[in-house]
């Protein structure tokens, strides 16, 4: 349970960026996220390689979930309606306007605010920027 696990996926880390928080809850310490995933690697011209990965089994226990970091519905109604804390909305437009009564704005995921997202989450769980 010790080993260094990066995570990167393709559509901006969506589903890197779940499997990161599933790791983090679980109670993995040394979990990465690659920024701006692979789409990013392939713009920067990264190397990539076929080369297939010598991979020795081994057995991993996930810890009891630690639910502090998990915020819910009740909480996140709290700082909507006292509006004492930031609160990002990273929804996609389409899921943002299945609530149009919703009082915060969708940031999305696009290029522009990538890299102010990334910020905020690294900042909320605590990772050097």
């Amino acid at each position: 349970n010790d080993t260094t696990v990066v995570l990167y996926g393709d559509n901006n880390n969506w589903f890197a960026a779940w499997a990161f928080w599933q790791f983090k809850i679980y109670g993995h310490g040394n979990v990465q996220l690659m920024n701006g995933g692979r789409k990013k690697w392939i713009e920067e011209k990264r190397e990539f390689t076929k080369e297939v990965a010598k991979i020795t089994p081994t057995t991993y226990r996930a810890n009891d979930p630690d639910w502090s970091i998990r915020a819910f519905r009740s909480e996140i109604v709290d700082v909507v309606e006292k509006h004492d804390r930031p609160l990002v909305d990273v929804r996609s437009p389409d899921e943002f306007t299945g609530l149009p009564s919703r009082e915060s704005k969708s940031i999305g995921f696009s290029r522009k605010h990538r890299e102010t997202i990334g910020l905020v989450i690294c900042k909320t769980i605590g990772l050097r920027t």
